[in-house]
């Protein structure tokens, strides 16, 4: 295990059964969390507290349909996702 820096790298494979296919990918949004520490769900900007930079954050990725917004993590993006966000903001 390496020491803790500024820097990491990811890797992503990604392939399809046929050889002769086009295989694309793209990454809208990634988060990294530190196992052990508490993180709120709703706390999208990651600031430590809940206010209307989450909300506003939220809105901007449910009205992009970005999966980010799948707060209920049925792979849609709907009203469910707001109902899912605002309980566990309101519970935080």
């Amino acid at each position: 295990m390496s020491s803790p820096s500024n820097t990491m790298r990811v890797r992503f494979t990604v392939q399809d059964i046929r050889d002769d296919s086009t295989v694309e990918l793209a990454i809208d949004d990634i988060a990294v969390g530190v196992p052990g520490c508490p993180v709120n769900a709703a706390d999208i900007n990651a600031d430590g507290s809940l206010n209307i930079f989450d909300v506003s954050k939220f809105i901007e990725f449910f009205t992009a349909e970005s999966i980010s917004a799948d707060y209920n993590g049925d792979l849609e993006i709907n009203f469910f996702d707001v109902a899912a966000y605002l309980q566990i903001f309101l519970g935080g």
